[in-house]
């Protein structure tokens, strides 16, 4: 390839591969694994190409393909009927044409199957998970938790450090104190005799 020669469309490039084949008179078979190669080469991930610009690309050969394999049915009714060598060559390149468009047709509509799949799997949600009911909560007995009967409470040495200044208890009885009953003032005499002196 000579510098500064741009390179060839994948579809033109694909094009030229397949009319080359149908040229020589290939078989009908040979041309649609032609066409398998292509689509191929075109889907490995080296390509760069994802699957709208392929799907692109299979429209615009089958288009092409259509247009060349009508083309090809013209020229098997206008070749003379008496030139034998003609009109087989002629029959033979529209039947590899029209294989070849039989093939993309295929590959065309299992692209779209695909695409059709993928889009399927994105838009249906997951199932949700199924409600399980919470296993009810059991507390074990104090004798199954403590089965040695073991006192978890402070050794008697943190106790007293937790209580500087405990209290011990005596066991002389504290003594009470009991209020003096205060007398109760009564008036005088001599209070008495002057109340009635004034009543």
């Amino acid at each position: 390839m000579a510098k500064g020669r741009q390179q060839m469309n994948p579809v033109d490039a694909a094009l030229v591969r397949l009319a080359d084949q149908a040229g020589r008179g290939v078989q009908p078979a040979r041309m649609a694994r032609e066409v398998d190669a292509v689509l191929a080469a075109w889907l490995e991930p080296a390509s760069g190409a994802d699957a709208e610009v392929v799907a692109e690309r299979l429209a615009i050969l089958h288009e092409q393909l259509s247009a060349g394999a009508s083309d090809a049915a013209e020229q098997v009714a206008d070749v003379d009927s008496g030139d034998a060598a003609a009109v087989r060559q002629a029959r033979l390149v529209h039947a590899a044409l029209a294989a070849a468009l039989d093939a993309v047709e295929r590959a065309r509509e299992a692209q779209r199957e695909v695409s059709a799949a993928a889009a399927e799997v994105v838009a249906k949600p997951a199932p949700a998970a199924p409600m399980t009911k919470p296993a009810a909560v059991t507390i074990a007995p104090l004798a199954e938790r403590n089965p040695q009967a073991l006192h978890h409470g402070h050794p008697e040495e943190l106790r007293l450090d937790a209580e500087p200044n405990p209290v011990t208890a005596s066991s002389e009885a504290a003594p009470t104190r009991t209020k003096a009953k205060r007398a109760r003032k009564t008036p005088s005499t001599q209070e008495k005799d002057l109340y009635v002196a004034q009543g």
